[in-house]
C-alpha cells in the first residue's frame, strides 16, 4: 500500500489505496488498473460480501476507478 492507512476515509465499510509496485512484483505480473482494498470494517456489507484486504476494485457502478479519488467520488 502506497500511503498510510489512516489517510483515507472509509466508504461503505472499505478503505482503499493505490496498489504498489511491490504488489506487482509479488504477483509477477502488472497490477490491474484499479485500487487495492487496504481495510475492511467489521460488521459491514463489505465484510458480509467477503471483500478482503488486498482485493482489487476495478469498477464501481459501471465506472472505472483507477485511483482512490475516483473510488471515493
Amino acid at each position: 500500500i502506497a500511503s498510510s492507512p489512516g489517510s483515507r476515509p472509509y466508504f461503505r465499510g472499505l478503505r482503499v489505496d493505490w496498489g504498489s509496485l511491490l504488489v506487482q512484483q509479488q504477483l509477477g505480473r502488472p497490477y490491474p488498473a484499479g485500487v487495492m482494498i487496504s481495510e475492511v470494517q467489521p460488521n459491514t456489507n463489505a465484510e458480509r460480501s467477503e471483500l478482503r484486504v488486498g482485493d482489487v476494485v476495478l469498477r464501481v457502478n459501471d465506472v472505472d476507478v483507477p485511483t482512490p479519488a475516483a473510488f471515493y467520488r
